[in-house]
């Protein structure tokens, strides 16, 4: 799943990635982004049918259904325990996710913004929302578009939390990107458990509910803040388009990897320092990698590879830039994103 804190990927220190931010933050974006991501089976008998019907159910259960639970989250021999509160009502969706081990932290996210609360920072981080659906926001994607990167099929039947389970299986049809197996609910069609595929068939992630309780009863105010905010610093951000002239670089995509195409950007001004940061989102429908643009320092920023568990980072500089992918892919993946990106004079 994705973190809490920034509902995007995460920026990764030049040490690890990463980091107690971002390890929300992906575990948030695997649930809105894995679990809400409008797949499409490609062309095939009525298997294919079947198994789109099962995720359209899914995307209509994750967006209408008031719920609440707690996951168990598993990567790099690590183990989260999360709460998840998601409420539909009035016109309003609102969703909190809290962690209930380790260092505190806990992400709000409503219609119009998301926040970060980081008590061990004493900081609270207000984004705006991106799109009107999941971060990013998908571009709806054809049969045809799906069926050259994914294999999609029903598996057989499970039981997660005390309930019955249809399998999907997702699989790539190379090696840039990971397997996924989800368990939906039977009933209700909500996703119950995510297992994430390495090219081996590994599970490399995982994250499944240990309780579930769905209730249309359960209160917006269920999924207020659960921590104590008070003397807490308030960083807000927004989108910014600075113009051409403010742009720190003039840079493009070579060539992106095959699938993988740009979905969102946004530039933001770094109050520290004043220096532009560029914020790229590219996907291949599943799949989401950020890649930030900004200008190198003396010390810090990521160069060359980095892994934890499904996420993985590589950073590198060309003149005075520097360029970091970071997201749920493999390392060749982020590898070859990164080094897409050309500099013109």
């Amino acid at each position: 799943m994705t973190p809490v804190g920034n509902l995007k990927a995460v920026k990764p220190s030049s040490a690890s990635v990463p980091s107690v931010k971002g390890n929300l933050a992906t575990i948030h974006r695997a649930i809105r982004g894995l679990f809400l991501s409008g797949l499409l089976a490609g062309p095939g008998g009525a298997g294919a049918n079947e198994a789109h019907q099962w995720l359209e159910r899914m995307n209509q259960a994750m967006r209408q259904l008031s719920y609440e639970g707690e996951l168990i989250y598993q990567h790099d021999r690590r183990v989260e325990v999360l709460s998840l509160v998601h409420t539909v009502g009035g016109g309003l969706e609102r969703e909190r996710i809290s962690s209930l081990n380790g260092r505190p932290r806990e992400v709000i996210r409503d219609n119009e913004s998301v926040i970060c609360i980081l008590p061990g920072m004493k900081s609270i981080s207000v984004d705006p929302r991106r799109g009107s659906g999941n971060f990013p926001s998908l571009l709806p994607l054809s049969a045809q578009e799906l069926s050259d990167v994914y294999n999609i099929s029903l598996g057989g039947d499970g039981r997660v939390a005390g309930r019955q389970a249809r399998i999907l299986d997702i699989r790539p049809r190379d090696r840039l990107r990971y397997g996924h197996r989800l368990y939906l609910d039977q009933e209700q069609g909500l996703p119950l458990k995510l297992d994430m595929l390495n090219a081996e068939g590994e599970t490399i992630a995982q994250i499944m509910f240990s309780r579930l309780k769905i209730d249309p009863g359960i209160p917006f105010e269920s999924s207020g803040p659960s921590l104590k905010t008070e003397g807490y610093a308030v960083i807000r951000h927004g989108k910014r388009s600075p113009g051409r002239a403010a742009k720190p670089f003039n840079w493009s995509f070579s060539a992106l990897p095959k699938g993988f195409r740009v979905n969102g950007q946004d530039m933001r001004k770094e109050e520290a320092n004043g220096d532009w940061q560029e914020h790229v989102v590219v996907t291949d429908g599943l799949a989401n990698v950020s890649v930030y643009v900004e200008r190198s320092r003396a010390e810090g920023g990521l160069e060359g590879p980095s892994r934890m568990g499904a996420v993985s980072a590589f950073g590198r500089r060309s003149g005075n830039g520097q360029i970091t992918a970071v997201g749920e892919a493999p390392v060749e993946t982020v590898r070859l994103i990164a080094e897409a990106v050309k500099f013109s004079p």
